[in-house]
């Protein structure tokens, strides 16, 4: 007599089925109601309203916890991510990186084909809770090489994602499903997106990176005509060198057209500070570099320029590190910086 539809939902408290009918005929559906006929049997009808929708859907949102529950008898999915915030080419948004590492030790090996394969669904999103607006980017990360992969400690997969949004605080979440083996993972942490758009000089965060190199394949870690694979674990072997990306916007043009601007990069052990400017220019002039590694002038056209770097770590000892980048406009006097954590082992 009146429209209906059936649907199951395979993921709440075990699977449950759902009827849901138009009794008004104006393309509203509702949770099926109750039939009223006198004829039905009594125990009849004691089932159907024990089975009733609404009922069912109201004891399953009784059950089901409104946190992330890991599945009895399974390990949760482990992986990396880093983050870092630039300037978006559309107005008003700024554009934040989501950088993911999904170690290999995850995939799987088939020894008829001799190959590893790893298929990961990847979601990250970030949600306002002032407005309440929600950006969500979801795909597949596929992995597939020759050999058993899954004995390589330390190795991973990378992979980026981009979300444009307006500068402000969010809750940011990262969550990845193994399609083969159904193991699920999930970290959450509050965010500020910061706000690039203004006339005064600023600087991106530090994306920490395995390889910058020029030119490349055009895909998802390409950046103009850069290819920038990330480094989400932020762990470099001892002895190995650091690559590091970031962009400068709003330098100011002298009477000739040109910019000109002093970077100074100081890696120095977390917890011991870095000291100022001018520290840092006494400490390099007196040729104590324990601190200071790198410091020069340059001079553009352009008043947003992409850097990156390569930093040699030399024979660090094993630990934690922080990365410090300041960038002085000699032309307006404008001073920004920007600092990373890294691990040596």
């Amino acid at each position: 007599m009146v429209r209906w539809e059936t649907w199951i939902y395979t993921d709440v408290n075990g699977g449950i089925e759902i009827t849901f009918t138009d009794e008004a005929m104006n393309g509203n559906f509702d949770y099926a109601p109750a039939p009223l006929d006198p004829n039905i049997p009594i125990r009849t009808l004691a089932l159907l309203n024990r089975y009733n929708p609404r009922r069912v859907t109201e004891f399953a949102a009784r059950v089901t916890p409104d946190y992330y529950a890991t599945p009895e008898n399974t390990h949760p999915l482990e992986f990396y991510y880093d983050l870092a915030d630039f300037q978006s080419l559309q107005n008003d948004v700024s554009a934040l990186e989501v950088y993911t590492g999904i170690p290999r030790t995850l995939g799987r090996y088939f020894a008829e084909n001799n190959t590893t394969e790893l298929v990961v669904e990847r979601t990250v999103s970030l949600l306002n809770e002032q407005t309440g607006d929600v950006y969500r980017r979801t795909g597949d990360v596929r992995f597939r090489n020759e050999g058993d992969q899954t004995g390589i400690q330390g190795a991973f997969v990378p992979d980026v994602v981009r979300l444009d949004a307006p500068p402000g605080y969010y809750k940011l979440e990262v969550q990845l499903q193994d399609r083969l083996s159904g193991r699920q993972g999930r970290y959450r942490q509050i965010i500020e997106l910061e706000k690039y758009q203004t006339r005064s000089m600023k600087v991106s965060d530090l994306e920490l990176a395995w390889r910058i190199a020029e030119g490349g394949p055009q895909d998802k870690f390409r950046k103009g005509e850069l290819h920038v694979v990330p480094m989400p674990t932020r762990t470099y072997p001892k002895g190995q060198n650091i690559f590091v990306y970031y962009e400068i916007y709003n330098l100011k043009r002298d009477e000739f057209g040109q910019t000109k601007y002093q970077v100074e990069y100081t890696i120095a052990p977390k917890g011991k500070g870095v000291g100022g400017a001018v520290s840092r220019m006494v400490r390099t002039l007196g040729g104590k570099r324990e601190k200071v590694l790198m410091g020069y002038e340059q001079v553009g056209t352009m008043d947003l320029e992409t850097v990156y770097t390569e930093l040699e770590l030399g024979d660090r000892e094993p630990g934690r590190y922080a990365l410090e980048v300041v960038i002085t406009d000699l032309n307006s006097e404008q001073t920004a910086s920007k600092n990373a954590l890294f691990v040596v082992q």
